[in-house]
C-alpha cells in the first residue's frame, strides 16, 4: 500500500525556472544581475569595516586611565576618532 502525498514548496512556485529552495530576488537587483550582497546595507558594513581604529589594547588602557582620572575626555575622544 503506497501513499503519495502531494506537497508543494512555495519557493518552487514563486519564480519559474528558479532552483528548488531559492527565493525570488527584488526586481531591481534581479534585473541588474547583481548579487544579493550588493546594496546600501552591504556598502555601509564595508565602510565601517574599513575604518581605521586604534588597537583594542590602547583603547582599553586609555579608558582605564580616564576612569582613574589620569586622562581627560578630549584626548580619549581624539583617540576614538570623535
Amino acid at each position: 500500500m503506497s501513499h503519495a502525498l502531494a506537497t508543494s514548496d512555495p519557493a518552487d512556485e514563486a519564480a519559474p525556472g528558479a532552483g528548488r529552495g531559492q527565493r525570488e530576488q527584488p526586481a531591481d537587483r534581479a534585473s541588474a544581475g547583481l548579487p544579493a550582497r550588493v546594496g546600501p546595507a552591504y556598502d555601509l558594513g564595508q565602510s565601517v569595516a574599513r575604518t581605521e581604529r586604534p588597537p583594542v589594547r590602547i583603547v582599553d588602557r586609555a579608558t582605564q586611565a580616564y576612569r582613574l582620572g589620569k586622562l581627560g575626555l578630549p584626548p580619549l575622544a581624539r583617540l576614538l576618532g570623535q
